[in-house]
């Protein structure tokens, strides 16, 4: 399990849906999770400072939590399928809920605990965006990393296994150095 940290939500793109961005630490990397409008926009405003006159699910499920006195520990994405992503939330007697996605942040805002990723959603799931991107994208302060030209977390084993896919779909490393203009000689057609 690794560390994720709620950097925001974000309508993005021309449709503006809005979109959670996490950084996880471990692997400089980020998540990037989809909320449905209405969750996503509640969501948005929880971070905002704004608390509902009524409880909703979240502000009702936090209150049962504390006043049994059962505590949350932590809330983890714990799989990842097709898009798909699956929280779950820890309880200190050893218990798990399982929650949606948006569900599960709003409850772990209101109840301040930490969210974490197993590191097989990380693997599925995260990519790696300069900090650029992150900060005109999602206008948020990026964590800076020691080099943007190269993807942090890459390791030789990584790229050794990309480089054997290469090969195998017929990819030579020179096929990548070339111009675009093809060398092509007087009187010869390019094939």
């Amino acid at each position: 399990m690794v560390d994720a940290h709620l950097l925001g939500v974000r309508p993005i793109g021309p449709e503006e849906f809005l979109c959670a961005l996490f950084h996880v630490e471990d692997a400089s990397r980020y998540m990037t999770i989809w909320l449905p409008p209405v969750e996503g926009a509640r969501l948005l405003a929880r971070i905002n400072g704004w608390r509902p006159s009524r409880p909703h699910a979240a502000d009702a499920l936090a209150e049962l939590i504390t006043s049994s006195g059962l505590g949350a520990e932590l809330l983890e994405l714990s799989s990842y399928h097709e898009g798909v992503f699956r929280a779950s939330l820890a309880l200190r007697d050893g218990g798990e809920v399982d929650l949606r996605p948006s569900d599960a942040l709003a409850l772990a805002l209101e109840l301040e605990i930490p969210v974490e990723v197993d590191e097989s959603v990380v693997a599925a799931a995260s990519l790696w965006i300069p900090s650029d991107d992150v900060e005109r994208y999602f206008e948020v302060n990026a964590p800076e990393f020691d080099s943007e030209d190269e993807q942090p977390g890459a390791s030789a084993e990584v790229d050794a296994e990309f480089e054997e896919l290469m090969r195998r779909l017929g990819v030579a490393e020179d096929d990548l150095d070339r111009e675009s203009e093809p060398d092509v000689k007087d009187g010869e057609e390019e094939l």
